[in-house]
């Protein structure tokens, strides 16, 4: 394909397993975590998940981007947060990139619990000057997505990269390929991939033909440094594989939990600062649900009966919101009471306005 025969073949030098790893009675993965953390450079390892209940509370991330991508025969999507404000539907065939730089906190639960999320998360590595960045979200919608169909009966959606004239790009720091491919039984695909790109494919359904054996499903094929093109043959069933290519970054990677540092000091300062972020984003998720409440209430019709009662009820919230979102800020946020205070204040008076509680606006700070 592109006149990819011409060109030198790269040659499986590696095949991994990725076992599976249950999260809870429903929910786990099939995980790709070399111990060799460079083997996959610029990815540092993959899960091959199947999600149908709520798994992982809001966590955070920092110094990499935490990638999903959800295959299109998921059942249903995912709810996605962070505490850049984004909240999204990652639907089945849709990509989310959580660009974490040096901090954010996100969580990503189904959609529907009961239905099964089905799809994968990369860790991508980030470059040093670039893990202190302002973090950054990018999302991708399934109909945003490339598509290319070959006269062999093979389809590729480009989730990012380029392939046969078609182009799929966030701007994200640490640019790769990732192709979702599905090949007919017998069928064959050539791949063009950049000089000094490392490549990896992965097994999701079927088996890929290596040396006269078949790597089945949940296996990683990865692929030598040399040659223009990476051929991949299906057994006798139909295949789907995911192919990732990327440059390496060829610098220290230090893993600590969700954070990917490129030292253990610059590790050690990140965890410090989820520390005080964390409890920020705690503050604002109480905060939200307080006023939440407040928002249902003052849309309750008993209001109009029992007006001082409602007065009453409401004021002690908002003035228990304010003075507990004050301090605990002024903790997370070095004392910055005002600013803090100010941010729960547009909060607060979004709800007031939109129910017109004039008689409430006085206490705002």
């Amino acid at each position: 394909m592109c006149g990819a025969e011409l060109h030198s073949i790269r040659q499986v030098e590696q095949v991994l397993p990725m076992p599976w790893h249950a999260f809870n009675s429903g929910s786990g993965a099939w995980m790709l975590h070399p111990q060799n953390l460079h083997a996959l450079d610029p990815v540092v390892l993959v899960d091959h998940f199947k999600m149908p209940t709520p798994t992982f509370p809001p966590h955070p991330h920092a110094g990499f981007s935490a990638v999903t991508y959800l295959f299109e025969d998921s059942e249903d999507g995912f709810n996605n947060r962070d505490s850049l404000g984004t909240s999204c539907r990652i639907e089945p065939g849709a990509l989310h990139w959580t660009q974490a730089g040096r901090g954010m906190l996100h969580e990503e639960v189904p959609t529907t619990p009961g239905k099964v999320a089905h799809g994968l998360q990369l860790f991508i590595n980030s470059r040093a000057i670039d893990k202190d960045a302002v973090p950054a979200a990018f999302h991708l919608r399934a109909d945003e997505i490339p598509v290319v169909k070959t006269e062999t009966s093979v389809s590729v959606r480009v989730v990012q990269g380029e392939f046969y004239g078609k182009s799929s790009r966030v701007s994200a720091h640490t640019q790769v390929t990732l192709l979702d491919i599905e090949l007919p039984a017998g069928g064959s695909l050539e791949v063009p991939v950049t000089a000094g790109q490392r490549a990896f494919a992965i097994v999701v359904q079927g088996g890929l033909l290596s040396l006269g054996d078949e790597i089945t499903a949940n296996h990683a094929l990865c692929f030598s440094d040399d040659g223009q093109v990476v051929r991949l043959q299906a057994g006798p069933t139909a295949t789907r594989v995911v192919l990732l290519a990327g440059l390496p970054l060829g610098e220290p990677i230090v893993p600590r939990g969700p954070f990917i540092a490129n030292s253990p000091e610059q590790a050690a300062d990140m965890m410090q600062r989820f520390h005080r972020q964390g409890t920020r984003w705690t503050s604002i998720q109480k905060i939200v649900e307080l006023m939440a409440e407040i928002d249902e209430f003052l849309s309750n019709e008993e209001l109009k009966r029992h007006e001082e009662i409602a007065r009453l009820k409401i004021v002690a919230k908002i003035r228990f919101c304010l003075v507990w979102f004050a301090k605990i800020m002024a903790t997370a946020d070095g004392n910055n009471i005002d600013k803090n205070v100010q941010e729960l204040n547009q909060v607060v008076r979004e709800v007031i306005e939109r129910h017109q509680c004039l008689w409430t606006r006085f206490f705002l700070i």
